[in-house]
């Protein structure tokens, strides 16, 4: 019942992208014309270079307060945050004894840098590599955070989002992800980005979803440049076959069945 319920609130998300009427997603958006070209990441990554000094969390960061939460044997999330014109992704990371694997790293904040860093000396490990579910700003940015040394994987087809000094640090993805008792498959989903991408771990039946899918059958905008309602749709369609149990999605709440 369960899984019927998980495919029903997926095509509802299908039939959405199709009659073109978009929800609201856990991004912060502006309303634009049709006739209005799609944002540039650039833009938006400029704007928050200028103001963020200005952001506040949410939920501001306090010493003593315990900012992880276990969400499954061995994952810790790491909730993003949005203030004003800007986001941070949520976090995840895998711990395997003493090493920690990270899926998506946030933005490049003072804030973010903050709360990783909390997060890493919570945990007892040492990042050994970071897996990003795309390419903007929210989600990447956070690696300035990490010591240089540290991998960096991400779609090649979304290489292109990427600039500055930070970009010779990315590598390519790679098919699958072994880490301690986690096997996690890479899964190609467009339309968020070219080159976006989940992570499905099928013994566990958990799913990293990125700003793909979110909790309650919200989906991810296609409004960015380079993002493609149709293969949104073609992507949706492959995540509700899975039957995933956790789902752990690049913005707001996690979500089990």
């Amino acid at each position: 019942m369960r899984a019927l319920r998980k495919t029903a609130v997926l095509l509802r998300a299908v039939r959405l992208l199709q009659e073109e009427v978009v929800p609201r997603v856990p991004e912060v958006q502006q309303e634009r014309d049709e006739d209005e070209a799609p944002r540039h990441m650039q833009d938006v990554l400029d704007e928050f270079e200028k103001t963020q000094k200005l952001f506040v969390r949410v939920k501001p960061l306090q010493e003593g307060v315990r900012v992880l939460e276990k969400v499954a044997p061995g994952v810790f999330f790491l909730r993003g945050w949005e203030a004003f014109d800007n986001i941070s992704s949520n976090c995840f990371f895998l711990k395997n004894k003493g090493s920690l694997l990270l899926i998506d790293c946030g933005n490049l904040s003072e804030q973010t840098a903050k709360e990783l860093n909390a997060a890493i000396k919570e945990l007892k490990g040492a990042v050994k590599a970071v897996y990003c579910t795309h390419g903007h700003y929210d989600h990447v940015g956070g690696i300035k955070a990490l010591p240089s040394k540290t991998p960096v994987f991400l779609s090649e087809k979304d290489f292109y989002l990427i600039h500055g000094e930070g970009k010779a640090r990315f590598k390519p993805l790679k098919k699958k992800i072994v880490f301690g008792s986690f096997a996690l498959s890479v899964l190609p989903t467009p339309g968020h980005t070219p080159g976006s991408v989940c992570f499905w771990e099928a013994r566990k039946k958990i799913l990293f979803s990125g700003d793909t899918l979110f909790a309650a059958g919200a989906f991810g905008r296609t409004d960015f440049e380079g993002g493609d309602q149709r293969a949104m749709e073609r992507s949706l369609k492959t995540l509700g076959g899975l039957g995933w149990r956790v789902l752990l999605p690049g913005h707001d709440d996690v979500e089990r069945a």
